[in-house]
């Protein structure tokens, strides 16, 4: 007979006769860090999970021969992410609605290596594609970061860590941001503008704002008494903010800086709003294009002059 047993999960025993085959997993046990554990007391270095195997075998005379072994187990997977989003004090759950304009914080102390200690963990996390923190060492940033203003849309988090043997796991958390109440302006106007920046010349002003709120209503951009048409202010959805185009048609008079203001108004409160944007566009003087070249002629006439009264006519 053959006996196989073992101090795994309270203990085992397997028995067969002549021959046997056993086929059995053995997981890290409560002295590796773990879910049992509480958050505070899953950051320590932790030594392997140790098991004893014995193989017992007897002949039907009663001869005996026992073999004995020890199972380490080892770690060769990455950390455990756990990501916690807390919003104004509150952990948030699934399916919770984020707003636009608002800030998050990622909390990650709840993570664990199995056996590594957590501040010896390297992290790389990026939002969106753009990495806010970029191979760190877990102690450096605590677990902690903020993220926000965040803009309507669907957003991800994409979380990496790596432990000191090289082992690495990943983590995408998605996100859902929509539109708050209102117009909501997050980014400052892009201005852009078409034609010479020098007085007297005709230009072409656009701006471009994106509203992350619910809220409709109407902009215009003016320059002193000069304004554009009423633009649409089209709301934003879980897809992204509304954007609006404004273009206004302007010809300054003198240089310095473009007077420009964006004014706009909510249709729901019915309140105006204004963002002053001078200083975004300079109008300076500048020599005519066709200056240089006769200047240069000039030159060469008279230096021609001056030649031929010196030395006369050859």
């Amino acid at each position: 007979s053959i006996t196989i047993s073992s101090n795994r999960s309270g203990g085992f025993v397997r028995t067969g006769f002549d021959s046997m085959e056993v086929t059995e997993a053995f997981y890290h046990g409560d002295s590796a860090n773990g879910q049992h554990r509480e958050p505070g007391d899953r950051m320590a270095e932790r030594s392997p999970t140790t098991y004893y195997l014995a193989v017992t075998a007897q002949d039907s005379s009663g001869n005996r021969n026992e073999s004995n072994f020890t199972i380490t187990v080892v770690d060769d997977q990455g950390p455990v992410i756990v990501p916690v989003i807390i919003h104004e004090g509150v952990e948030l759950g699934v399916g919770s609605n984020l707003k636009s304009g608002e800030t998050i914080v990622l909390v990650l102390n709840q993570s664990y290596d199995r056996l590594d200690a957590l501040n010896e963990t390297v992290w790389t996390i990026m939002v969106d594609g753009t990495v806010q923190v970029d191979s760190t060492l877990y102690q450096t940033f605590n677990g902690n970061l903020n993220i926000g203003p965040m803009v309507t849309g669907e957003h991800t988090i994409s979380i990496q860590a790596t432990d000191p043997a090289g082992h690495t796991s990943l983590m995408d958390l998605p996100l859902s941001v929509y539109p708050g109440e209102g117009i909501i302006f997050i980014e400052d106007p892009n201005i852009e503008v078409s034609g010479q920046t020098t007085p007297n010349q005709r230009l072409t002003v656009s701006s471009s704002i994106l509203n992350h709120g619910s809220g409709t209503g109407t902009a215009k951009l003016c320059s002193d008494d000069k304004c554009s048409p009423e633009a649409y202010i089209s709301p934003a959805s879980l897809l992204g903010p509304g954007q609006t185009m404004i273009f206004l048609e302007v010809t300054p008079e003198k240089s310095g800086e473009l007077p420009l203001v964006l004014i706009w108004s909510d249709a729901q409160s019915g309140k105006e709003m204004s963002i002053d944007l001078t200083g975004t566009i300079v109008i300076e003087d500048r020599a005519p294009t066709w200056l240089p070249p006769f200047l240069m002629v000039l030159f060469i006439v008279s230096a021609s002059s001056i030649a031929i009264k010196r030395w006369g006519k050859q």
